[in-house]
């Protein structure tokens, strides 16, 4: 079986039939690589070797896959689907974000089984030796109440015995059931960078969900979530992160990473050495706001009311974009969204490559870019300069053209 193949049938099979999970495994990366076979501890001794054919990575929003795993294990192309629906299930649950100071191997499994019952809610068929379990569907427990049943099996099995909890996992504890039935490796977030990034990609696809949900409902009358699932999403939707916080991390990044040469350090210019200083006294924002003639009035005042608070925190250069550029610099002393639309011009076709090479020529210290759109433009590709730190796409449609940014934000007009 080519597996590279079969995931992008399966993934236009979704997009039809499971439209949520199409639109959440299309924004997914995913890659064919080694993973590791999972080694689990059960005794004093003894180890179990279990397979571990896929892989998910929040913080890249990434999906890996072993070849020559899914050649040993033989699996099919109904495997493989599952194994699709749960990585995207693990995102729009948020499981890998909620681990929390939990054992993580138990929570592992908890989150496994929270994500496989949900599954079967939505239809999809479990593959035989899965992580499930009918009590947990049943009553409809979260991954964090699997998680304290299965510590207390653990610890109550536990007792008494000679092996230490340093000698043989928690989950050697568990019974048979439970052991060497995952068919994924967690690759939870590392550091705040990381953990922000992961964050942001759970609130896509909470959003991406929920907008789909409402369209379908708009168009049928219903929409193709069940209630477990839905349930769930409203409950996660409240935005742990806004996208200004994001900006608020990366800014601080930069004022700590960014060496410049603009400043020289004085002591080794004594002695006619040039060398940069770890300075950046003011981080740049540089906001490109998309005025082309797709843009209506109220879509703008979105924008715009989303661009106010950066003003009093950052020196933020302002590009009006649709074909050609308009560059001003919105001073702090800016009243509010209406004193901000008198620097827009434009109304023309949409490009947006120019302001990037405006950028290019213009910038010479590290920047964020945050791109405010409906996501209709022309561009076939958009070279990024080399001086944007990173780049955070607002769009009130879908994701523009011509390159890949760091975040994409939905806001609603």
């Amino acid at each position: 079986m080519d597996t590279e193949k079969e995931i992008r049938r399966i993934i236009s099979k979704f997009i039809i039939k499971r439209p949520v999970l199409g639109a959440i495994c299309l924004r997914m990366k995913y890659e064919a690589k080694p993973i590791p076979k999972k080694k689990i501890r059960i005794a004093e001794g003894i180890e179990v070797e279990t397979y571990n054919p896929f892989a998910i990575t929040p913080a890249t929003n990434t999906i890996s896959y072993d070849p020559q795993q899914i050649e040993e294990m033989q699996l099919k192309s109904s495997d493989i689907e599952f194994a699709l629906a749960h990585e995207a299930m693990h995102i729009l649950t948020a499981t890998l974000l909620r681990l929390g100071n939990r054992d993580i191997d138990l929570w592992n499994i908890a989150s496994d089984l929270e994500v496989n019952y949900l599954l079967k809610d939505m239809g999809i068929s479990l593959p035989p030796g899965v992580l499930y379990v009918e009590e947990f569907h049943n009553e409809y427990y979260y991954a964090e109440k699997i998680y304290e049943i299965l510590l207390n099996m653990a610890q109550g099995r536990a007792k008494g015995n000679k092996v230490t909890e340093e000698e043989r996992s928690l989950v050697g504890y568990l019974p048979d059931e439970y052991q060497g039935k995952q068919l994924d490796q967690h690759n939870y977030p590392e550091g705040e960078q990381e953990l922000i990034q992961a964050k942001c990609n759970t609130q896509n696809a909470l959003s991406t969900a929920s907008q789909i949900e409402r369209n379908l409902e708009a168009l049928r009358g219903a929409g193709t979530l069940p209630a477990s699932v839905r349930r769930l999403i409203d409950n996660l939707l409240t935005p742990k992160i806004t996208w200004k916080d994001y900006v608020m991390d990366v800014t601080t990044q930069i004022v700590r990473n960014n060496y410049s040469f603009r400043r020289c350090n004085p002591y080794y210019r004594m002695q006619n050495i040039y060398v940069p200083t770890l300075n950046s006294p003011e981080t740049r924002i540089i906001v490109i706001v998309d005025t082309s003639g797709s843009i209506g009035d109220d879509e703008m005042r979105t924008f715009i009311s989303e661009l106010v608070p950066l003003i009093q925190m950052y020196n933020v250069t302002f590009i009006s974009c649709d074909a050609d550029v308009y560059v001003d610099d919105i001073v702090e002393d800016v009243g509010g969204v209406d004193d901000i639309l008198k620097h827009i011009k434009g109304g023309g076709g949409t490009l947006f490559a120019p302001a990037f090479k405006w950028i290019e020529d213009n910038v010479m210290d590290n920047c964020v870019v945050i791109l405010m759109t409906d996501g209709y433009n022309g561009d076939d590709k958009i070279e990024v300069p080399f001086t944007v730190e990173k780049t955070v796409v607002l769009t009130t449609g879908k994701e523009p053209d011509g390159f890949t940014p760091d975040v994409v934000i939905t806001i609603d007009e």
